[in-house]
């Protein structure tokens, strides 16, 4: 290990001054470095951890991140010291795991990783239909006729059982099915981002060119953390706590002004298409200020662009996400393109430079201190879900570098100034816009004699199926959330043939769309889906019996939301909203109902003539992450008094 730290080139690892940190961080860097650099020379780990002030696990924490390396090969250095410096994550994917005795996840693309003309030779099949023994290229070739030229490359690559695939009860062909259907979707959407981008330069604007809402970059950043979340339970004054180890925010970057539309939180080891989607309908639904039981507080001027009447409801003309499964669904497809009217542009999950706004504000986030929030221990979802929309509220509050307006005043000129032709959600949409979030497709069905629609492992009955035939294609929309009752429309003839309800075992209590997944794709969970059983609640018992790995936080908190929605306690007071763009005393009065800061108040009386707020007491006058207020370790400090007797 001193080896490795000698090759590392430790001695010209760069000093604190060098990077501009803040004082605290640079002296805790400066500790590190030179302890670090004793260490390398001889000094043990313990006397080494205690030259730098923190624990032995610490610093054989940063000493393995320090020697690092990422999918180019560089070490992670210096850079591994300071806190909350994102490295490319550790791949976990050993070659041990082909010489299993059985087969284990992420096996198939061990394989072909560690076997590049096996896979070279399976992506020419799919992709080209060509292979040595072929004489010309093939249309078409069959599954068995894949998997037996699969089969045959593995024996001459000299892959012998128990290694893998033949350990697998079928030989690896459920993963060569699985890896052949996502490389023929990649294929299909590279066609169509290639036609995109060739009409884009056609019509002279080129690939470069910036309109609002014209491009939109969507990803997630990631929070690592220790953590439990509190959700609110199903009966009135009980709580869940959900162990989490990782926090997702799923954010929507408009291109032109920098602005953060919109967001959603999602928590374990990755994030579905439902959260895209509830990340995507948030961007267009009119924001307004949460409320919690913690004062944290919004800044005058803070807030996401949907919050003015002109920026409400606003389309964008493509989406640029990277090439997940989950977001080349069928159902998030559709509802992209339907619901939302945005051309989905994907790119590879792990190149940057692909969608590099993004990225580059999750680099400003980062920052500004965000990663603080894992020294949380326990927090309620509310109150987190509080303090994300405020720190994003904020950013678009702040000015842009090279810029004298905020992200979101330069977002609301260029939409003034009419150069470009924007398009929004008819008005005639909009209620069903905030009713549901997703739009699939389904097909008439005959169960006993009787009409149903089979969607998503579940039966839907009403009278509007007796108004067409068995078979007939049916676009409906949903919500995700609480998918009891669906609206349905004929796509044959257009008709609208209204709503649709459950079958009598789902319909106690809601329940998220994923549960029924879950549900159906796993044996031991599908005892639970019983017309006599609390489904939802079994299926939290069963999943906390299992474990508290990365998919059980997901589902658990999944299910945990589920339970706030059916709280009576959390159901929608019957006032009106806090609305910014409305005028005069009335405002002002709405602000304080709600319990709103008192900025925020200020900011809505100054909107008397339907202008923008006073200037807010927070100048942007320097870059997001440098002088505002409930930023970083500040905000972060706020936050811990408010929860502080959790």
């Amino acid at each position: 290990m001193l080896e490795d730290l000698e090759a590392a080139g430790i001695e010209d690892w760069k000093s604190a001054d060098q990077f501009g940190l803040p004082p605290e961080e640079a002296a805790r860097y400066e500790r590190l470095r030179k302890a670090f650099l004793r260490h390398s020379q001889g000094l043990s780990a313990t006397k080494a951890a205690e030259e730098a002030d923190v624990s032995r696990a610490e610093f054989y924490r940063l000493r393995k991140r320090s020697l690092a390396s990422d999918a180019r090969g560089a070490l992670g250095g210096h850079r591994a010291l300071i806190s909350n410096q994102q490295l490319t994550p550790e791949r976990r994917n050993s070659v041990e795991k082909l010489n299993a005795k059985k087969p284990v996840s992420g096996a198939f693309q061990l394989l072909l990783k560690t076997y590049p003309k096996i896979k070279r030779l399976i992506d020419d099949l799919i992709l080209k239909g060509v292979h040595p023994d072929f004489e010309k290229p093939l249309a078409h070739i069959p599954s068995a006729e894949l998997f037996k030229l699969f089969k045959t490359a593995c024996q001459n690559a000299e892959i012998k059982a128990p290694c893998y695939p033949f350990n697998a009860a079928n030989n690896g062909r459920s993963a060569l099915e699985r890896y052949k259907k996502e490389l023929l979707a990649q294929k299909e959407l590279g066609v169509q981002a290639r036609g995109d981008h060739l009409r884009s330069l056609n019509a002279g604007r080129g690939a470069d060119y910036y309109a609002p809402y014209a491009k939109v970059e969507l990803d997630g950043y990631s929070l690592d953390a220790d953590i439990e979340i509190e959700f609110a339970g199903r009966e009135p004054g009980t709580t869940v706590r959900i162990p989490v180890k990782r926090i997702w925010i799923i954010a929507l970057i408009e291109q032109a002004s920098g602005s953060c539309l919109g967001y959603s939180l999602a928590f374990g080891e990755n994030y579905a298409a439902s959260d895209v989607l509830a990340a995507v309908r948030h961007s267009m639904l009119p924001w307004k200020p949460l409320t919690s039981a913690s004062t944290i507080a919004y800044g005058a001027g803070d807030g996401f662009p949907s919050m003015h009447s002109e920026l409400a409801y606003m389309c964008f003309d493509q989406l640029h996400m990277d090439n997940a499964m989950g977001q080349l669904s069928k159902m998030a497809l559709t509802t992209i393109q339907r619901n939302y009217r945005a051309v989905p542009v994907f790119g590879p999950g792990e190149h940057p430079n692909a969608r590099p706004h993004v990225e580059g504000t999750f680099a400003i986030w980062q920052k500004a201190a965000m990663g603080d929030w894992k020294n949380l221990k326990r927090i309620p979802y509310d109150v987190l879900r509080h303090a994300v929309d405020a720190m994003l509220a904020a950013y678009n509050n702040s000015r842009a570098p090279g810029s004298t307006s905020t992200r979101m005043d330069s977002l609301r000129d260029m939409v003034s100034a009419g150069l470009t032709m924007n398009r929004r959600v008819p008005l005639a949409e909009r209620a069903d816009l905030m009713r549901f979030d997703i739009v699939d497709w389904a097909n008439v069905g005959v169960d006993n004699g009787t009409r149903v629609l089979r969607w998503k492992d579940a039966r839907y009955y009403g009278a509007g199926l007796l108004k067409v035939e068995k078979g007939d294609p049916i676009v409906l929309r949903a919500n995700s959330q609480d998918p009891r009752e669906i609206e349905i429309t004929c796509d044959r003839t257009g008709r609208a043939l209204g709503a649709l309800m459950i079958e009598r075992r789902w319909r106690a209590q809601p329940h998220d769309l994923r549960v029924r997944k879950w549900l159906a794709n796993d044996p031991e969970l599908r005892r639970y889906a019983t017309q006599g059983s609390d489904i939802t609640m079994a299926l939290y018992k069963a999943v906390s019996e299992k474990g508290a790995g990365a998919t059980a936080q997901r589902k658990l908190a999944v299910v945990a939301q589920g339970f706030a929605h059916s709280n009576p306690q959390n159901a929608p007071a019957a006032k009106e909203p806090l609305v910014l763009e409305q005028a005069g005393q009335n405002q002002t009065a709405l602000a304080s109902q709600v319990g709103a800061a008192p900025a925020l108040a200020q900011a809505a009386q100054g909107n008397e003539d339907g202008n923008r707020a006073t200037p807010p007491s927070r100048s942007p006058s320097k870059p997001f992450g440098q002088d505002l207020r409930y930023l970083g370790s500040e905000f972060v400090n706020d936050l811990l008094k408010n929860i502080g007797s959790l």
